[in-house]
């Protein structure tokens, strides 16, 4: 049923709205389904796998890495120009501190960022520039790390362009993958 109503979505406003009705969370290897408030969300390291947009369609459920696969599904069949990204803290020791994926497309010449996961700033937002639609994102990552007692600036995060993952793969191998060979982004 989910997949009947998603080959329905014509337009990105449509695709926002069809994706509200996904939680926030993760599966396993063993296919079993990890919600935000779930007591073993925060083993993401150990048990989740990335899915890929069939996964997120069957489970409605989907960390910011799995909905962007969801979403490039989309703005490719499309046809649209976009590009993923990455976004992390730069730090010289393991942390906890959260990561964050999400797409960028054209539209009539100017960027528009994509966004469902990050609740706090669903919605499609319009841009002149590339520039200034990444400076945007990395500026509310930011605020999330001040608002988590880290003093994040400029300096501290590392962005990256990346391209389809391998499905199924660990946090750390999505996220290793994405620091070898993920391109680096500047603002």
């Amino acid at each position: 049923m989910n997949n009947r109503k998603y080959s329905k979505v014509n337009t990105p406003e449509e695709l926002l709205e069809f994706m509200a009705t996904l939680d926030y969370g993760y599966i396993t290897d063993k296919d079993k389904v990890i919600k935000y408030n779930d007591k073993d969300f925060d083993k993401h390291l150990e048990n989740y796998i990335l899915e890929d947009y069939l996964d997120v369609l069957k489970y409605k459920v989907g960390t910011c890495w799995d909905q962007v696969e969801l979403e490039r599904n989309w703005f490719e069949k499309h046809n649209y120009e976009f590009k993923t990204f990455y976004i992390m803290l730069n730090l010289n020791y393991e942390n906890n501190y959260p990561t964050h994926t999400f797409l960028a497309y054209k539209e009539k010449n100017v960027w528009k960022y994509f966004e469902n996961a990050d609740y706090n700033n669903k919605g499609i937002y319009t841009f002149d520039s590339l520039k200034d639609l990444i400076k945007y994102r990395v500026l509310k990552q930011i605020e999330l790390y001040n608002d988590m007692k880290y003093s994040a600036d400029l300096k501290d995060i590392i962005i990256k362009e990346y391209n389809k993952p391998k499905k199924h793969v660990k946090s750390l191998d999505f996220i290793n993958n994405i620091i070898e060979y993920g391109k680096d982004y500047k603002i």
